[in-house]
């Protein structure tokens, strides 16, 4: 029976090349952060802040290779973070306690976005390559689907700079420079 069953495969599938896994080349960029203290007033997002991190989380759009037969073959997806940078109130003397403090907070916000997409580059790579392995993903479903990991992604680090910047957040440490 087992040998049977062998036979009837090989003669279904003679001729028919097997697709080979889908491939995906994923490119995950953390974004060089450039530095601006010549303002004499930040606002960021609406406040009067003594510092501010603006970093863009961008999705370029999927490239799709197809094999032969016109199946998907590999994936090549790039996102990241461009356009960082760190402001600091001019008014603010290099080197003093306030300075450091808010270089310091102001960095948090570049890493807690670092670390926003390096976790969702962990989820985007096993759903995508899920996707793929089903085979009944059409280009536009995995677009689709990578659009909704960008917002995501941007939601969640909108949510994260909130935490940071929550009234009383920093007091401490405001504190501290007041001793």
């Amino acid at each position: 029976m087992f040998v049977w069953k062998a036979v009837l495969l090989l003669l279904l599938t003679a001729g028919r090349a097997v697709a080979a896994a889908p491939e995906l080349a994923l490119s995950v960029e953390n974004g060089k952060v450039s530095y601006d203290r010549s303002l004499p007033r930040i606002d960021c997002n609406g406040a009067d802040a003594a510092g501010c991190t603006k970093a863009q989380i961008y999705m370029d759009s999927p490239r799709f290779v197809y094999d032969a037969q016109g199946n998907i073959a590999k994936v090549y997806l790039k996102f990241g973070l461009r356009n960082i940078t760190v402001y600091i109130l001019s008014s603010i003397p290099k080197g003093s306690c306030e300075f450091d403090l808010v270089l310091k907070h102001e960095l948090t916000h570049v890493a807690v976005a670092r670390k926003v997409v390096k976790r969702f580059a962990r989820e985007i790579s096993k759903a995508l390559l899920a996707t793929l392995d089903e085979g009944t993903a059409s280009p536009y479903q995995i677009a689709k689907m990578i659009d909704r990991y960008h917002r995501q992604m941007i939601e969640e680090k909108n949510r994260q700079d909130s935490l940071l910047d929550a009234p009383g957040s920093v007091v401490y440490q405001w504190e501290q420079c007041l001793k």
